[in-house]
């Protein structure tokens, strides 16, 4: 072995970080200590208590060992009170359904609703072992110390900020374009925005304020789900792109046996936490992308009635561009954990025959059969193909949608009475 070689081995191997830094000047990489995630997710967690899900303190601290969950703390208390309110808004909506039938409004009305109570539930849960998750991390991220720095900070303080901005705009846009109180009056507006919750009870100033600020808050635990699965799968992509970017500095170099066995090593701790990520924020992988899904085609199953008005029309592609645009990002940001566990193969098959061993078969066979992707409750493995899948399907359906109204031209998609699915 070369003595090139060999310190490499040492680098990475034992504590003599002194030659480590010697040698890893040589391959022009950025190697310090690693990058914490909880570091990294600060501006997430702080927008989640803002919101008030995912109930934990100490989000502000230098490390995991402050988080704290106090099941019957204030925090806590908050997330129910929202549950308990979604929960009251779909009876109304249930009872409406049943009088006068299901159309476009009350179908989406329900969906959000349900949607966003089982996200509430979902995060209220991952906060019990979210400080848990977050120490196995650091075990990892510990042992990947001496790899290249992969910084994603950066990236998720945009991502956090675009999407804080893009949900606001979008939200003021709905009032400003589809009905504003300025023109219609604010009691008609209320009425018109919540027809199954005043259909139940009479109309008052205090009660039109509090659900306008509950779907307010609805709605950013809608958009925050989607923003938390895009943050958590791009750092743990990154733990993946550092052990890629290892190996690629070391590429066509004869290493022993010892190397490759710390890599094998590093590279199933890895996948072990991909499993206990999985099994955390699978519930609202599954609840993110059929929710998503189902108000894609109910906005193009809005495309097919008369244009109301221009300003209408505009907030309708706006609104859906965002949802399309934050539901392929959510494909995308979780496939990209299930590409970067893929990436060593193509270094794996360059290792240099004098230094291929049992433990580069090893390694080579588990990152080649094992499936290290993000599920939506083990029904589906979210990867690239799936983004193609789901638009294919989204295209059969505005296809026969169109192809319906063809036929049926005085069809009116808010008119979907229940009754008539009860028929003969």
């Amino acid at each position: 072995m070369s003595t090139k070689s060999k310190s490499n081995v040492k680098e990475f191997l034992p504590e003599n970080t002194s030659t480590s830094n010697k040698r890893r000047k040589t391959c022009n990489l950025k190697r310090s200590s690693t990058e914490r995630v909880h570091r990294s997710l600060r501006p997430v967690l702080m927008l989640a208590q803002l919101i008030g899900i995912l109930p934990l303190s100490g989000v502000l601290g230098a490390d995991h060992s402050q988080l704290k969950y106090s099941k019957w703390g204030l925090k806590s208390i908050v997330s129910i009170l929202l549950l308990t309110a979604t929960s009251c808004m779909v009876l109304p909506t249930l009872r409406y359904i049943l009088l006068k039938g299901l159309d476009y409004k009350t179908a989406g009305e329900i969906m959000f609703n349900v949607s966003t109570g089982l996200s509430i539930i979902a995060f209220h849960s991952l906060a019990g072992r979210w400080k848990a998750l977050m120490e196995r991390w650091a075990v990892v991220e510990d042992a990947m110390s001496g790899l290249p720095t992969v910084n994603v900070s950066g990236k998720i303080t945009i991502l956090t900020a675009y999407v804080i901005c893009a949900s606001l705009c979008e939200h003021f846009l709905a009032v400003l374009f589809k009905k504003s109180p300025c023109t219609t009056g604010l009691e008609q507006y209320y009425k018109e925005s919540f027809k199954s919750l005043f259909s139940v009870t009479d109309f008052a100033v205090w009660k039109g304020l509090t659900v306008s600020g509950l779907y307010f808050f609805f709605t950013s635990a809608w958009n925050f789900m989607d923003l938390f699965l895009m943050t958590l799968s791009i750092a743990l992509s990154a733990k993946f792109k550092q052990l890629s970017l290892e190996l690629e500095s070391v590429m066509h170099l004869d290493m022993d046996t010892n190397y490759w066995t710390k890599i094998r090593e590093t590279y199933n701790k890895l996948a072990l936490l991909t499993k206990l990520v999985d099994e955390h924020i699978s519930p609202l992988i599954l609840i993110s992308f059929t929710s998503n899904l189902c108000f894609i085609c109910l906005q193009l199953l809005h495309t097919i009635e008369p244009v109301q008005s221009i300003p209408k029309m505009i907030y309708s592609i706006i609104s859906f561009c965002h949802l399309l645009f934050r539901a392929c990002s959510v494909c995308l940001t979780a496939a990209g954990v299930y590409d970067k566990s893929k990436a060593p193969m193509k270094i794996l098959f360059s290792v240099p025959s004098s230094s291929y061993n049992i433990e580069v078969q090893r390694l080579t066979l588990q990152v080649a059969f094992e499936n290290l992707s993000l599920t939506g409750c083990r029904f589906f493995c979210v990867t690239r193909t799936l983004l193609l899948t789901v638009a294919g399907t989204i295209a059969t359906y505005e296809i026969v949608l169109l192809q319906f109204n063809n036929v049926s031209p005085d069809y009116s998609p808010t008119e979907l009475n229940c009754s008539e699915f009860n028929r003969d």
